[in-house]
């Protein structure tokens, strides 16, 4: 399976995202929410953006705290102070001076003791007044219902963008699997593998690679549907198809 990132409408719906978010009038309004359903490729998208943009990448975990962030802020830029003031000082000075973007992945880690880490982070990305600087927070989708919540709202009412990542379209599927696939395949196995993987990249990613397994076995360069009927190609082949002759 090739190591590609593969540009499928979610990414044209980040990208889009992104684009508003450098063009926004109200500098407050500083942050950007992924949200969708686990496997759907938020992670990757953050992982993508983060690379092209050198922005920080935070992957939020159970109990972090707002001094847990600060010192990974220190970390990431190198900035100190004798004091938390002057530690804070002198980091708005140092997004002041450049383009950065936060990228907050798995936020809901985040959101305890009023969201307290998101708020700081945001504090920080508006204090600089620059366009090019935002947070991003991704978060699942059954996580969006927090920011309704009257603890949320100084939250929620900087949200500038709102995208949210769909399962794959069949034409979705047929991008990723081709792009991915060290092993050519019918438009029959498009459809399989996203019937199976419910539209889920993850699982598609599995897909390829059943599929290259079968196509190793049966010394194939090519699939088509018949050579993987009675399998479910987003788990693990284990009984392998008896491998036909050469055509």
């Amino acid at each position: 399976m090739k190591d590609l990132y593969v540009k499928t409408s979610n990414h044209q719906k980040f990208e889009a995202a992104v684009a508003a978010m450098r063009k926004r009038g109200a500098q407050e309004s500083c942050i950007l929410r992924v949200d969708g359903d686990p496997g759907t490729g938020k992670s990757r998208a953050l992982d993508r953006f983060g690379g092209y943009n050198d922005a920080f990448y935070l992957l939020g975990r159970p109990g972090m705290t707002v001094g847990y962030v600060r010192e990974w802020m220190i970390d990431q830029t190198k900035i100190g102070g004798r004091s938390r003031y002057e530690l804070e000082r002198n980091l708005v000075q140092y997004f002041k001076r450049r383009d950065q973007q936060i990228l907050f992945d798995e936020c809901q880690n985040g959101f305890d003791n009023r969201a307290a880490i998101i708020e700081w982070l945001r504090w920080l990305m508006e204090s600089s007044r620059r366009p090019g600087n935002f947070l991003i927070l991704a978060c699942h989708s059954s996580e969006i219902h927090r920011f309704s919540d009257r603890d949320m709202g100084h939250i929620a009412s900087r949200i500038a963008a709102a995208p949210t990542f769909g399962h794959a379209t069949p034409d979705d599927a047929g991008l990723y699997l081709r792009q991915l696939c060290e092993v050519e395949i019918d438009q029959g196995i498009v459809n399989k593998a996203h019937d199976e993987a419910d539209g889920r990249y993850r699982k598609l990613s599995d897909c390829c690679v059943s599929l290259e397994a079968v196509a190793a076995n049966l010394g194939k360069r090519s699939l088509a549907l018949a050579d993987v009927e009675g399998f479910r190609l987003c788990e693990e082949i284990k009984v392998k198809p008896k491998k036909r002759d050469a055509q």
